[in-house]
């Protein structure tokens, strides 16, 4: 998918107590509301220089929305030369069910939009609908904190949507005589 270079774009990160490592991409139409996950990269137990390749290939400037346990990781990739959000999410388990509540209501009235060929993000999402719990009386959610480490990270990026950057400019991507020849 070739995505509009004015489109704002933010990252999400999001460290697993087992090692693994979930980074979400986001494309947001501020005109719209519409966000996208472009893609996406599950790091199971890889090394740090892996992690940073694997991030900065997708374009150093996307800024990275990240954790206080993910510490480690964002000073590493703050060293590597990416665009770490200086300041780092707080989660609560009552925050995580908010955020998660937001992710399942953005997908239901379509304003979040998952790319087809980011398969392991639908799979993820299909496991944890199986999970989450409903207090049909009170319409509580109770979400699993563990185990989804790609939807975790959209969680950050939804979170720190105010970080979010653009490529270029939209009206200085405009060329203004696009046409004309001298003579």
């Amino acid at each position: 998918m070739k995505l509009d270079p004015w489109l704002k774009r933010i990252a999400g990160m999001h460290h697993e107590d087992n090692g693994d490592l979930g980074v979400v991409w986001l494309a947001y139409d501020d005109r719209s509301g519409i966000l996208t996950i472009y893609d996406c990269a599950l790091f199971r137990m890889e090394v740090p220089a892996v992690i940073q390749y694997g991030i900065t290939a997708r374009g150093r400037y996307i800024p990275i929305a990240w954790r206080k346990q993910d510490e480690p990781t964002a000073t590493q990739l703050l060293d590597a030369g990416c665009n770490v959000i200086p300041e780092h999410i707080t989660e609560t388990p009552a925050s995580i069910e908010v955020d998660t509540q937001e992710v399942f209501q953005r997908l239901r009235a379509q304003s979040l939009r998952v790319e087809r060929r980011v398969t392991e993000w639908l799979s993820e999402y299909k496991r944890m609908q199986r999970e989450v719990k409903s207090d049909g009386a009170s319409n509580r959610w109770t979400v699993p904190a563990k185990g989804f480490p790609l939807i975790a990270a959209t969680r950050c990026a939804i979170r720190s949507l105010d970080w979010a950057e653009a490529e270029t400019d939209r009206y200085r991507a405009t060329e203004n005589y696009p046409d004309i020849r001298v003579i």
